[in-house]
């Protein structure tokens, strides 16, 4: 058995409050969506990027990793379904799995929009694609994403992800 200091145990558990979360999600691989991602595992479109972003998925599904987006993910999947024609019904549905496999949102606070600011003005991201960077680095978690800039940003492709993880 694994002998954690009470001070590292506390330290655990405050950020386990913080994110919502539990102590064993915590301790595994633990990485952030952007909706580009997101939406490679409802709607299909060639290349090897949405299989590696399915296969990801479904590694989360087995509990080698543990999945999270940020609370405008579920805004901008939403928008993107309802513009490709996707019922009320359907867009529901698809959020409602969304939660199922990353769980709520992270919500950015004012330390986190100060933090994505500072990456938007430093790197030229959108804020948007800022906040993103700001909260993977702040959580120390992997962001997958297939944006270029928010890869050259520190991101990584869902394929190099899902490689990392043995899935690919």
């Amino acid at each position: 058995m694994i002998s954690i200091p009470d001070d590292e145990l506390a330290r655990i558990d405050d950020e386990v409050a913080r994110r919502g979360t539990s102590r064993s999600a915590l301790l595994r691989e633990a990485a952030l969506c952007d909706t580009n991602v997101v939406m490679k595992w409802f709607h299909d479109e060639p290349g090897d990027e949405s299989l590696a972003a399915r296969q990801i998925a479904l590694a989360s599904e087995d509990g080698a990793v543990e999945l999270r987006v940020i609370d405008l993910t579920y805004y901008e999947t939403a928008n993107v379904l309802r513009r490709s024609g996707r019922s009320a019904a359907v867009v529901s549905e698809i959020l409602a799995h969304l939660h199922e496999v990353c769980g709520p949102g992270i919500v950015i606070e004012r330390r986190g929009w100060a933090e994505a600011a500072d990456v938007s003005q430093r790197v030229g991201l959108t804020f948007y694609d800022a906040a993103y960077v700001a909260v993977a680095s702040r959580d120390r978690m992997t962001l997958v994403t297939a944006d270029t800039a928010m890869i050259t940003a520190g991101g990584v492709l869902p394929s190099t992800f899902a490689q990392t993880l043995g899935v690919a």
